[in-house]
């Protein structure tokens, strides 16, 4: 998964499996809900890949505009969500014509 973000880490590479639910999952977290599904529930955070500031563990609380929903990190999440969905879609018709 390609992370482009403000708050994206520098030069860092994660070694960390992700999917599109690890958005969901790093949403999840971040405004303190419940998983939706037990897929969600399983997925990996994507909260390693971000530097929210030289806080070494950032708590839900410590994360930039936390009195309110981040709409500029939201759109960001959401349009990796949606480049990763075309990716795959793109993927398995590729595959599906070999």
């Amino acid at each position: 998964m390609l992370l482009i973000s403000p708050y994206a880490r520098k030069g860092f590479v994660d070694h960390m499996l992700y999917d599109t639910t690890s958005i969901l999952t790093f949403i999840e977290w971040r405004y303190g809900l419940q998983p939706l599904t037990n897929r969600d529930a399983g997925a990996n955070n994507l909260l390693a890949a971000f530097d929210f500031g030289d806080s070494t563990a950032a708590t839900q609380q410590g994360l930039p505009n936390s009195g309110g929903i981040n709409i500029p990190l939201l759109v960001v999440l959401l349009g990796c969500a949606g480049i990763a969905s075309v990716g795959m879609l793109l993927w398995r018709r590729a595959v599906q014509r070999i």
